[in-house]
């Protein structure tokens, strides 16, 4: 009888393609292995390491990227950074003190850490310019090195912050000194430890809210999230997280203003100074006329924590990746992404008011921003509304009738017309090769072509 399978009258031949598809298969089951993330178990350590050098810094936690930043020297080159982690590896807090000040609110941020936490701390630079209070407390959090850094050192400490506030762990710590001649460390430097295990955070439960029961769910819901808000995340007198600002007290109305309130989109500019962004947002929504549903934060970057807040007070935040060489040219596109996603969410708009992080309004900005966005609109030679004033101080303002034509851009607390925006300046942004500084390119003649801003004026 003929054999179905030419193949099958030679045995050996068959066992060798049955061993080749043995293997296939096998492989096959261990790559798939091998892609399904791995789940830590309480017998299996997890593993947090730190690469740092001057002007870069990685955290991992089991070969997962937690903190990454890479900014020029006058950024990170003399701060501070601190990192928290709660249980689940979520980084709850991110921090940056200057060095060469004192660091009086270092101490208290510490302070408002709860308990089961991890801190990483990196410093570089200038720890001698440490004040006091935060060499002492680190002292007390138990680093041996930082009472004799000499200046220009890179240094890496971890500690296990437990439910008993007296009670801290140091997990590793490691420094690098400077080079004698050149007086900088450029080696980099690394720590690994095994991540301890945390007992889960607790959500803010409070007996007898007198907020909502929707005000208190983001309220615990934020303070699950991030760290360093004890001002939010206590049940004895709070602060408000919902506002009710008045209306624009104008007798005259324009298609800027819908019920005395400000009818024109506001872009808030965010990066990673999180506690800026909460005092921020506060001031502005307790303006006169302010509509929270025309607000936007954007974000940008690994940083969780602006969303954060933007979420605690029921306002629209959009997050993109940064993109860029530098910090300025990182800037630069974030806030070319920003502003085309502002007209695009208001395809009606044809302004839109930009606020930065740290800037904080007056209580009639809005006012402003209603009387003189029609001078805007009317006028070709204009090029942009401030509610900023480089030379103004506290003792020289209250003259709300006078205003002053700049041959500049103050930036600070601006709006711009749609038309501005996406037929001259959209078109020649700067790449994010290059190093512009946003602002100073706006500012260049070639770009501003002679046009003035409006700012606030003086007595």
């Amino acid at each position: 009888m003929k054999s179905v399978c030419s193949l099958c009258g030679n045995r050996t031949l068959v066992l060798v393609l049955f061993a080749i598809l043995l293997w296939m298969f096998l492989q096959f089951v261990v790559r798939l292995t091998l892609d399904q993330p791995s789940q830590p178990t309480s017998q299996m350590a997890r593993k947090f390491y730190v690469f740092f050098r001057r002007g870069k810094i990685q955290m991992w936690l089991d070969g997962n990227l937690v903190v990454e930043g890479e900014r020029d020297e006058e950024e990170i080159g003399r701060g501070v950074l601190l990192a928290v982690f709660r249980s689940d590896g979520h980084r709850t807090g991110s921090r940056t003190f200057d060095t060469c000040g004192t660091s009086p609110t270092m101490g208290a941020y510490l302070e408002s850490i709860p308990g089961e936490r991890v801190i990483v701390f990196a410093i570089i630079s200038s720890p001698c310019n440490l004040g006091f209070l935060a060499r002492n407390h680190l002292i007390q959090m138990g680093s041996s090195s930082i009472s004799t850094l000499p200046f220009g050192s890179t240094w890496i400490f971890a500690v296990h912050k437990r439910s008993n506030p007296a009670a801290i762990a140091v997990l590793a710590e490691a420094a690098s000194t400077p080079r004698p001649e050149t007086g900088i460390t450029t080696a980099p430097l690394t720590l690994q430890f095994d991540f301890p295990t945390l007992a889960p955070s607790d959500l803010l439960v409070c007996q007898s809210s007198s907020s909502s029961s929707t005000s208190h769910e983001k309220r615990s819901r934020f303070c699950g999230l991030t760290d360093g808000y004890p001002e939010v995340c206590r049940c004895e007198n709070p602060h408000d997280i919902i506002f009710h600002p008045a209306p624009l007290q104008l007798e005259t109305t324009s298609e800027f203003m819908v019920d005395r309130r400000i009818n024109v989109p506001v872009a808030v500019i965010a990066g990673n100074r999180p506690y800026y962004l909460n005092t921020m947002l506060r001031a502005l929504l307790m303006t006169s006329g302010v509509d929270p549903a025309l607000i936007t934060v954007f974000t940008d970057g690994l940083h969780a924590e602006p969303g954060h807040i933007a979420d605690l007070y029921g306002l629209r935040s959009i997050h993109h990746l940064s993109s860029g060489r530098t910090s300025t040219a990182m800037i630069s596109q974030h806030y070319r992404s920003s502003l085309s996603a502002s007209f695009t969410l208001h395809p009606r708009a044809g302004f839109v008011i930009v606020l930065e992080e740290d800037v904080l309004v007056a209580g009639d900005f809005f006012t402003y921003i209603a009387q003189t966005l029609p001078v805007l609109a009317e006028d070709p030679s204009l090029y942009c509304v401030s509610a900023w004033n480089d030379l103004g101080r506290e003792n020289e303002t209250g003259e709300p009738g006078r205003l002053y034509r700049v041959e500049g851009m103050p930036g600070l607390g601006m709006a711009i017309s749609r038309a501005l925006f996406e037929k001259e300046l959209l078109p020649n942004w700067p790449s994010p090769l290059k190093k512009w500084d946003w602002d100073m390119w706006m500012r260049s003649p070639a770009i501003r072509k002679g046009r003035e801003c409006i700012i606030p004026g003086e007595k």
